[in-house]
């Protein structure tokens, strides 16, 4: 070939070489761009399966928090079953203890009056010899007997302080006689909730007067929710009711409530005990003085 052409075909030599190393270039960029990425994705390969691990792991501690938890719940079920037995258990224990405090504060109070008895009949041995002894003897057997009926007789109707502060909210002890107060106050609309626990005071106090054989001022007559107290000052003697009869009954109820205070601190006067002197109701003094007479007999100080 002449030089013109060989220069000509120089240049598209040098041309082509030049356009195929950029290409080349261009490749080589493309393929390092390839093996960029495919570290990239590597790496987040390697990053989601550390994840999922991770994630497996956080699975596998939640059930075992839940199984954990599910074990609590029925532990804690049961020791709710537990507590609740127990405290059955308690109450019925209370309710036996509740029941068995009287007998035992009965043995107290008779073991009491044994002492001292025993302590008089060998005070008296050394006095007067045995004749004494047997006197000392049948008066304990009798006053044993008559502590005896007394405790059955608060048995029967039981005398309880349920608080300190009337329905007002005055400063004044509460008492109820088998689960009914005596009103300082009664009306007719309390006339059978009145006469009824007039009917048991009058009752206590007659049969409390009969076990001491100590003659009362004004007599009992027991009926039920009908008794009355007879007063034989006037000529002919005078009937109080303790019950609504007409509208004039509360005026006649609260002598007859008075009647049997006067009752009952004689009979207060026979245990020696000196009630103390009060400002209630007539319905509250009545109650309190019964209540004091129970401690006295119950050989509660």
């Amino acid at each position: 070939l002449g030089p013109p052409q060989h220069s000509r075909r120089k240049a598209v030599l040098k041309i082509t070489a030049s356009a195929m190393l950029q290409q080349h270039q261009q490749m080589l960029s493309e393929v390092q761009n390839c093996l960029k990425a495919m570290a990239k994705r590597k790496k987040a390969e390697d990053e989601l399966a550390s994840l999922l691990e991770e994630s497996e792991k956080i699975a596998a501690k939640r059930r075992q928090v839940k199984a954990s938890l599910s074990v609590l719940a029925e532990v804690s079920k049961s020791i709710q079953a537990e507590k609740k037995r127990v405290g059955e258990g308690l109450k019925v224990v209370r309710e036996k203890r509740d029941k068995l405090r009287p007998k035992a504060e009965m043995l107290l109070s008779l073991w009491k009056v044994l002492k001292g008895k025993r302590q008089a009949m060998e005070m008296a041995d050394e006095m007067s010899g045995p004749m004494h002894r047997e006197k000392l003897m049948a008066g304990t057997c009798l006053h044993l007997r008559q502590l005896r009926m007394l405790w059955f007789l608060y048995g029967i109707y039981p005398i309880v302080k349920v608080g300190n502060y009337d329905a007002k909210g005055t400063i004044r002890p509460v008492y109820t006689i088998k689960g009914v107060s005596v009103p300082d106050r009664p009306n007719d609309q309390m006339a059978k909730e009145v006469s009824v626990a007039l009917g048991y005071c009058a009752h206590l106090i007659q049969m409390v007067s009969k076990y001491l054989n100590v003659k009362l001022r004004y007599q009992i007559f027991h009926m039920g929710s009908k008794s009355y107290v007879l007063d034989d000052v006037p000529n002919p003697p005078k009937r109080v009711l303790l019950f609504f009869k007409d509208q004039n009954s509360r005026l006649v109820i609260q002598q007859g409530i008075g009647m049997l205070i006067v009752n009952v601190l004689m009979l207060l006067d026979a245990f020696q005990a000196k009630p103390k002197q009060t400002s209630f109701g007539s319905g509250t003094t009545l109650l309190h003085h019964l209540y004091t007479m129970q401690r006295q007999v119950l050989g509660r100080k």
